[in-house]
């Protein structure tokens, strides 16, 4: 049983389905018309756009997550020996430097 639609002028069809023993198959029609592809090019910009905005909605989001948790660990931390620790991070300061030399080197 084959199908076979007929178009009007108005219309500018993209595909054509074809019915073959009850399985329908996709034939692209090889005219297309410039404002249908226009359109598709501009859909897929749109969803080019709206996936990028997605992404830097979501990078965001985790930057302010990782920022909130970083000010909730700096409050929690607590120095009773402020002399020591500014030794401790002048040590960790020349070591870094000491590394980074070597990197460099």
């Amino acid at each position: 049983m084959a199908f076979s639609p007929t178009y009007t002028s108005t219309l500018s069809p993209i595909a054509v389905l074809v019915s073959n023993n009850n399985t329908l198959q996709m034939e692209v029609d090889t005219e297309v018309d410039p404002i249908a592809q226009a359109i598709a090019q501009a859909q897929e910009q749109l969803c080019i756009a709206m996936e990028v905005q997605q992404w830097e909605e979501d990078l965001w989001w985790c930057m302010e997550k990782g920022w909130e948790s970083q000010m909730a660990e700096r409050d929690t931390v607590v120095v009773l020996d402020k002399k020591s620790a500014v030794g401790v991070a002048k040590k960790a300061v020349v070591v870094i430097g000491m590394k980074c030399q070597k990197v460099s080197l």
